[in-house]
């Protein structure tokens, strides 16, 4: 499950908001079919971030994703990414984007639905009888909980 978290100074419109998260999870899905795209949106004030002793806002992205993708996917994923968030928040300096890698198997969550609907995280345990796999939905399948699920 690939994850955005996008740090941005504030003053766009909610309507431009959604729009931009939108756009980013259509982004990741070009990159990563068939998974489900977790982004999340925080504002922050320009007067709490300084880039090379001048206070402006920020656009910084932290993107983490399950491996497996190649190269030329991965590069264009980026570029457009990039490409939507300065535009959403023209006049803001540099795009600054973290894409990581992890196995799910052993750095990610499990979420564990229970009857009621809520979602709890678990830390997951590929163990040693069950290896690890670069297949997100096989490891997420393989994975043990060692939780109360």
């Amino acid at each position: 499950m690939p994850i955005c978290v996008l740090l941005t100074p504030e003053g766009i419109a909610d309507s431009s908001k959604e729009n931009l998260m939108s756009e980013l999870t259509r982004h990741i899905h070009a990159a990563y079919p068939n998974t489900v795209t977790e982004v999340f949106l925080q504002e922050i004030d320009r007067s709490l971030v300084m880039a090379d002793g001048v206070r402006r806002g920020a656009r910084f992205c932290t993107l983490v994703c399950p491996p497996g993708i190649g190269a030329d996917a991965k590069k264009t994923m980026m570029q457009k990414l990039t490409a939507a968030i300065a535009e959403a928040y023209a006049d803001d300096g540099h795009v600054w984007i973290v894409h990581q890698e992890h196995d799910p198997a052993s750095a990610m969550a499990a979420c564990c639905p229970r009857n009621t609907g809520e979602r709890r995280i678990a830390k997951v345990d590929a163990g040693p009888e069950r290896p690890r796999t670069d297949d997100f939905g096989a490891a997420a399948r393989t994975a043990r909980c060692r939780g109360s699920c």
